[in-house]
């Protein structure tokens, strides 16, 4: 995995972590 798509993938993952709190 290159560096852009960890970083990508980690913003991805944090914005749905960050909808999850906002839902529940």
């Amino acid at each position: 995995m290159t560096q852009l798509t960890g970083k990508i993938f980690s913003k991805i993952k944090a914005t749905g972590e960050k909808k999850g709190q906002i839902e529940t």
